[in-house]
């Protein structure tokens, strides 16, 4: 039995594979409620089935609606092509044939004549009157007959509706033919009312059906289940296309290429034969030359014996009659005959020869020309698969710093590939702004690939990566990159911990090593070295310790605490590395400088004293080892030393100048000061081998800035300005920032540079403090203000104590405050 299901669309969406029937259909005639069992009671022995939901389905006959709306009420035959439904005046619809057949058994009395007008035709004066078979009302046929009564436009949208509709079969009970199959969604049941089954309906425990349960008619269910086929059907068959289109576009690409591929080809050997054409033709050339010098040559000797013929004719036949009357001339003519015989014997000998070869024997040209085009060219596939390759940082994406993201491929069986020469394509963009930023490939031949990029604008970026012009697994790949630069480790007490950034450098190695050993305890850690080995030396002046971190091997990091009694009561504040068991050390307590060896145990190998020595803080030796320079916390004094411990110089400034220096370090061409500028001395103006001691002493701020060479003034600008006495400083040049900061313009009068180091490649970096907080500033060998580095709060420098930098372009900062050494990335 066939029916239509009609339901309404408020309530019926239970889960996701019914919402897209919960659209409103227009073939629906009748409405569907879908009721809630707790307050629609139950025909099951009057029980409420409680907590339920059950779909009432209120449907309609098929049969009896086609019978009852869609047949002729005359002779009952279904509106169809032939049966015709036309609208009688009456509103009551007829078909066609039954028209016809009432016009054609009209009564002669019924048939009213019109006079025939001049233009009409004696058949058209005829007008029938039938009557409606069904409200008996009298309706006037139309001159054309039943063709021109209009059709039934209701019926006929009816019949279509019909003919579209699917006949759904609605399963009956084999016990009880009266009722319907029910569904239960949840227990996937099918059940009858009456009969009941696993706790659905009225015989077995109708009164326990679970709440959860969602029940409708089986027939509803099949057609739900139908559409959802269809619609999921009709999603593979969208899937489908987009991939027959895909591959249509791969097959496109791939004639592409290979028409490429061959005009390279063709390229490649067109130009190689040219130049063997080309090497052909010069020899061949050269060939022609040589047989037109010795063709030269023989016409040469030709001429000469034709020349000795022609004499030799002329003797015979001109003193043919003189010759038999003299005997004597007859003589005289043989005797010169004999002489010419001998002379044309040579002549019958060439002196040019016409051997002319071509020799390509002579070396093994010939072969490594077989063996090299036999190796020409290589025609070149890969198994990469985009969708399964990866992209990964490398290490975090830091303003103004070097970004590196690894693209690793993969086969189209998931493995890795061992091999690279992808065409990748990269493509970095900010998201605001749209403004793509450079990068570079290395292709590290292996299945992995760099790329390199430098972000210079915070904000959010996406990557997008792609290969054989398809995108690979991740891309495009959103990133965020803010202002900030965190340390990538920090070593010490309370906060030791590596922060995994995948920066494969020895001393990274070396600090991931040392805190999988433990805590590494520091008490004020004042000043930080790192010898060529990539060796850590930590002057920790709060347990009196020199502690040191190095590398047995490989895999082993051996470390070694070397108790130093001259740093008692905290008076040493700074070091520097005479060589990797010798340093000099500044105690501020004692005023006076020690030179420490511990190959095995701390020995003092010498001490400095020096009446000019006083409050000694800061240390450095010049990188030659010859001198090294001492600042005076007490007077602000710079003292020059030779290595072994005679006075050379002294830089000072009188007590009226209300800026201090903070900080120095030596370099072998000038000596660095941090004030609220940084300030070159050039070594040129303290000779170790004079007699007596250079001062440079200024009484006023002006005075004592002509007579330094400051990187940074108090207009905003790079500045190098010669100093008075300094022969090698002999121009003036002034260099504007190339990145404006927020710390760019900053008031000089609250700006203090703290530290200062210079790295392997005459990079400048200061530890400058300015309002209560410590920023890191990066300056070029040629003075140039690259950026600053700034951190979040809750990473950032405290109280500053010395830094250092390594050749990985790492610099690493001793935090007073938290004993630790943070490391910051500043390439």
């Amino acid at each position: 039995m066939s029916e239509f299901d009609f339901m309404n669309t408020e309530n019926i969406c239970m889960d996701s594979r019914n919402n897209h029937l919960s659209k409103f259909n227009p073939t629906q005639i009748s409405n569907i409620k879908e009721v809630k069992s707790n307050s629609v009671p139950s025909i099951m022995n009057g029980v409420d089935v409680l907590k339920s939901n059950v779909t009432e389905n209120v449907s309609l006959n098929f049969k009896d609606f086609q019978q009852n709306f869609l047949t002729c009420t005359l002779c009952l035959n279904h509106y169809d092509e032939v049966y015709v439904p036309k609208l009688l005046p009456c509103s009551h619809t007829l078909c066609r044939p039954c028209i016809d057949g009432l016009i054609n058994a009209t009564d002669s009395d019924k048939i009213q004549y019109e006079p025939p007008n001049d233009n009409s035709e004696p058949n058209q004066n005829f007008i029938f009157v039938i009557n409606c078979p069904v409200c008996r009302e009298s309706i006037v046929v139309p001159r054309g007959g039943s063709i021109d009564f209009p059709p039934s436009f209701l019926i006929n949208q009816l019949v279509d509706l019909m003919k579209s509709q699917r006949k759904d079969i609605i399963p009956l009970c084999k016990l009880h033919s009266s009722e319907l199959l029910m569904y239960c969604e949840t227990c996937d049941v099918i059940f009858c009312i009456t009969c009941g089954e696993k706790g659905h309906g009225g015989s077995v425990g109708g009164s326990g059906v679970d709440a959860r349960c969602i029940m409708l008619p089986f027939s509803l269910a099949l057609k739900r289940m139908n559409e959802i086929v269809l619609y999921k059907g009709s999603l593979c068959l969208k899937n489908l296309d987009k991939a027959n289109q895909s591959i249509q576009n791969e097959l496109n690409l791939l004639n592409e290429n290979t028409n490429c591929a061959i005009q390279s080809v063709n390229t490649v050997f067109d130009d190689l034969l040219h130049k063997i054409k080309k090497r052909r033709d010069g020899i061949i050339r050269k060939i022609k030359e040589i047989q037109n010098i010795k063709h030269a040559s023989l016409n040469n000797h030709l001429k000469l014996v034709e020349e000795r013929c022609n004499e030799i004719g002329r003797i015979c036949n001109g003193e043919s009659n003189y010759m038999q009357s003299n005997i004597h001339y007859v003589s005289k003519i043989v005797n010169d005959l004999n002489a010419r015989l001998d002379q044309s014997n040579p002549l019958s000998l060439s002196r040019e020869n016409t051997y002319i070869s071509f020799e390509y024997k002579c070396n093994d040209s010939l072969k490594k020309i077989y063996n090299e085009i036999s190796r020409l060219g290589k025609v070149k596939i890969s198994t990469t698969f985009p969708i399964l390759c990866e992209l990964e940082f490398s290490n975090s994406a830091i303003l103004n710093l070097e970004t590196t993201a690894k693209v690793i491929t993969y086969d189209c069986y998931g493995k890795r590939r061992k091999s690279g020469n992808d065409p990748i394509c990269v493509k970095i963009k900010n998201d605001d702004s749209g403004m793509c930023i450079n990068s570079y490939i290395t292709d590290k031949e292996n299945g992995e690939y760099n790329v390199n990029f430098t972000i210079k604008q915070s904000g959010s970026y996406s990557m997008y990566t792609t290969i054989f012009s398809r995108h690979i697994k991740n891309s495009p790949l959103k990133f965020f990159v803010k202002n900030v630069n965190n340390p990538i480790s920090t070593l010490g007490k309370s906060t030791c911990k590596y922060f995994n950034t995948n920066v494969e450098t020895e001393l990274t190695k070396s600090v991931s090593l040392i805190l999988k050993k433990g805590k590494i305890e520091l008490k004020q850690p004042t000043c930080i070295r790192i010898g060529t080995d990539e060796t850590i030396y930590i002057l920790d002046t709060g347990s009196c310790q020199l502690k040191i971190f190095y590398h047995q091997d490989s895999e082993t990091l051996k470390t070694r605490f070397i108790n130093l009694p001259q740093m008692q009561n905290q008076g040493a504040t700074s070091m520097d590395l005479i060589n990797e068991n010798t340093i000099l050390m500044s105690n501020w307590k004692k005023n006076a400088i020690y030179e420490i060896f511990f190959e095995e145990s701390a020995e003092i190998s010498k001490v400095i004293e020096h009446t000019r020595l006083l409050e000694p803080t800061q240390l450095s030796i010049r990188p030659d080892k010859l001198v090294f320079s001492v600042l005076n916390h007490e007077n602000s004094q710079i003292l020059i030393f030779t290595c072994e411990g005679d006075l050379i110089g002294v830089i000072s400034r009188s007590f009226e100048l209300t800026i201090n220096v903070n900080c120095l370090h030596t370099t072998n061409k000038y000596i660095l000061l941090g004030t609220n500028t940084i300030e070159f001395y050039c070594f040129d103006i303290f000779d170790k081998d004079a007699d007596c001691i250079t001062e440079i002493t200024a009484n006023t701020d002006n005075e004592f800035t002509q007579k330094i060479c400051s990187l940074y003034d108090q207009t905003d600008s790079l500045i190098f300005k010669p100093s008075l006495t300094s022969s090698r400083c002999n121009s003036i040049s002034s260099l504007k920032p190339t990145e404006k900061s927020n710390l760019t313009k900053l008031n000089p009068k609250f700006l203090q540079y703290k530290q200062i180091t210079v790295d392997s490649k005459d990079n400048i970096l200061c530890l400058f403090f300015y309002k209560r907080k410590f920023y890191i500033r990066l300056f070029s060998s040629s003075a140039t203000h690259i950026f600053d580095i700034q951190s979040d709060d809750k990473e950032r420098i405290k109280f500053a104590g010395g830094i250092v930098c390594d050749k990985n372009g790492q610099l690493h900062v001793c935090d007073l405050f938290e004993n630790v050494v943070k490391t910051f990335r500043y390439v």
